[in-house]
């Protein structure tokens, strides 16, 4: 097992600034699109309605993704989101404080609220690239934000006293996770030839380890020190 940290891996020079924006929803049907005028909860809330809210469900579940339309205003400013860019591709929500996000739940339905954990995917029709997805809900005053719900599943390996786990991971300071970002000979890559429906796929999140989240370095210790390994996957809900 090797660990890097640092900064993403697309585009390093660029750097990063938190982004502010206000969305009032409704909960939303089984694969419907709904557009329906909010009351704003508060003094100065945005008074461009109607927002709205298309979700992916399967009944009887979370849905699995939410598009949101957002809209800034100068009285909201603070979004209340930790990111996590490191992977370069999509933005991983690791922390909800007091903002603009803390808001929206207030007026969401359990189902359709913001999580700990949820992918943003996709800003004003942009995939793919973290820090251009950043830059966009930072400079942007209008937009649509795709969230993505979590795919989390856990694999048990013993670790090789030469090979390790067979992987490498990286993280930024803002990270409470770690991102897969080499599989190398080892117990990993075996786990996957026995487990197709279950394999560690590059740029996967590692959580927790043998059930205990951590900052990176935590985690990463106690992979290092324990002779069996029950690790705690992410990656975003593939749709069909």
């Amino acid at each position: 097992l090797t660990d890097v940290a640092g900064r993403p891996r697309h585009h390093p020079e660029r750097r990063l600034s938190r982004v502010a924006m206000f969305c009032c929803c409704t909960s939303a049907n089984e694969g419907q699109v709904i557009e329906t005028p909010i009351t704003p909860t508060s003094k100065g809330s945005s008074d461009k309605a109607p927002f709205f809210l298309r979700s992916s469900v399967v009944a009887g579940e979370t849905p699995r993704e939410l598009v949101i339309a957002f809209a800034k205003s100068p009285e909201f400013n603070s979004i209340g989101l930790g990111l996590d860019f490191y992977d370069g591709e999509k933005l991983h929500v690791n922390g909800i404080r007091a903002g603009l996000a803390e808001n929206y739940n207030q007026v969401a339905s359990v189902a359709t609220k913001i999580q700990i954990g949820d992918y943003i995917v996709e800003v004003n029709g942009v995939t793919g690239d973290a820090l251009e997805m950043l830059r966009l809900l930072r400079e942007v005053q209008d937009l649509r934000v795709t969230f993505r719900r979590p795919l989390e599943f856990k694999i048990r390996i013993k670790r090789d006293a030469k090979l390790g786990l067979g992987m490498k991971l990286g993280w930024s300071p803002e990270s409470r996770s770690c991102v897969v970002i080499e599989l190398s000979e080892g117990p990993v890559r075996k786990w996957n030839a026995a487990n197709h429906s279950l394999a560690v796929r590059l740029n996967d999140r590692v959580l927790q380890v043998n059930g205990q989240p951590g900052k990176p370095v935590e985690l990463l210790a106690t992979m290092q020190h324990s002779a069996e390994c029950e690790l705690t996957i992410s990656r975003p809900f593939v749709l069909e």
